[in-house]
């Protein structure tokens, strides 16, 4: 059996491609901190609801109220979409990146990349002792 294909790995594959392509992105706005003019840009948190609704062929319909509310967070292609982040404040020379706040987005992207690897090795594990298998 081929693990890879339970939704639960497949959320944490798309977890971590999300968290490593985040990174990259963050790495880029704090190393233009000093770009003139330079508007930093994030990653679009993926929709983990549309998994699931591929995953259970429609069976479990969610309610929408407005039509932004289960929007996906990928292109046609499955990439990832980066966007534009929010300008709080700009330096004299129309710089909006703050170096706190990217500070601050790479510490929790890191904290989510160490959670989701440590699920991951947990699932492995406990298929492997469900498995007989030992360490």
């Amino acid at each position: 059996m081929d693990y890879s294909k339970l939704p639960i790995y497949q959320m944490m594959q798309q977890q971590l491609k999300y968290d490593s392509t985040r990174q990259t992105v963050l790495a880029k706005n704090i190393a233009n901190v000093d770009t003139p003019g330079y508007v930093p840009s994030d990653v679009k948190a993926p929709n983990f609801s549309e998994i699931l609704k591929h995953k259970t062929q429609g069976r479990l319909a969610m309610a929408v109220t407005q039509p932004g509310h289960l929007g996906t967070s990928t292109d046609a292609k499955g990439n990832l979409r980066i966007v534009k982040d929010k300008v709080t404040e700009r330096s004299p020379n129309g710089n909006a990146v703050s170096l706190d706040d990217q500070m601050l987005k790479m510490q929790e992207n890191s904290s989510d990349y160490q959670s989701t690897t440590t699920l991951y090795r947990k699932m492995s594990g406990m298929f492997r002792i469900a498995l007989g298998e030992s360490n």
